[in-house]
């Protein structure tokens, strides 16, 4: 997806390390196959799963070499979920492990080595397993609405610039996705074709509804979300005129103004 905007880059990393932190808690009675269950006892397991799950995503469609797998999944998936190239890796070389992809040398120049992954029959049909299996919903960690519980406690200029930042993070990402949606339609998308070409003809444009159905989700949630931020934002104005008609101690209007 690219860098995000630097003035947004340290909120969203905390909101990063959310979405790549604990996830919903498993479903009991359902009994999990054991290569979805060897990398943690708890929460990280969901973050594990959806990363390995991604990438199976991206090489069903060809054979990819660990570079150009990094560059494709920022470019399709990437829009989806989030991960650096420190945790693909090794990931990758976990799946090798438990028979989903297969690792084919090959030389790279005249002296250095490549690995070529491509997903397995089995890491194919782990892929349909997860597509189709019921995922209950995440429990909902959020930083950012945690915070804003508490603005209560904070100068209105430090809830402005926390509530600007949401605008323009939330605005960056909402131009991404878009032009993501519009690849997609427009069959110009990273990937899409390859994938096209395998399918039967009659069932393109069902896949095509189906990808954009899933950005669309993320574009109603950032329009929701730069909503939510602007009316603080009024919010914030509100309330400072209030306080303007009614004047505050000296000393608690000092603490006001931060």
């Amino acid at each position: 997806m690219g860098a995000e905007p630097p003035h947004t880059s340290e909120l969203t990393a905390v909101q990063e390390r959310r979405t790549r932190g604990r996830g919903a808690e498993p479903l009991r009675a359902k009994r999990v196959p054991k290569h979805q269950n060897e990398h943690h006892a708890d929460g990280p397991i969901l973050a594990a799963l959806s990363l390995r799950h991604a990438l199976l995503g991206v090489l069903k469609d060809r054979p990819l070499t660990g570079y150009d797998l990094v560059r494709h999944f920022q470019g399709t998936v990437g829009f989806l979920w989030s991960a650096p190239q420190s945790q693909i890796y090794p990931e990758l070389r976990r799946m090798e492990a438990a028979g989903l992809v297969r690792a084919k040398v090959a030389p790279r120049g005249q002296r250095a080595q490549k690995r070529i992954y491509s997903v397995t029959d089995d890491g194919m049909a782990e892929l349909r397993r997860w597509a189709t299996d019921f995922m209950p919903l995440p429990a909902q960690r959020d930083p950012v609405h945690l915070k804003a519980a508490f603005f209560d406690l904070a100068p209105l200029d430090a809830v402005r610039e926390q509530l600007r930042a949401h605008v323009a993070q939330f605005q960056w990402r909402l131009e991404q996705w878009q032009a993501r949606e519009d690849a997609i339609r427009e069959r110009r998308a990273e990937l899409v074709e390859v994938w096209l070409a395998r399918q039967r003809v009659d069932e393109h444009d069902n896949i095509i509804q189906l990808k954009i159905h899933a950005l669309e989700g993320l574009i109603g949630r950032a329009r929701a979300e730069i909503a939510w931020a602007r009316q603080g934002l009024e919010l914030c104005d509100e309330i400072e005129a209030r306080r303007e008609l009614s004047p505050l101690p000296l000393g608690e209007a000092a603490r006001q103004r931060g």
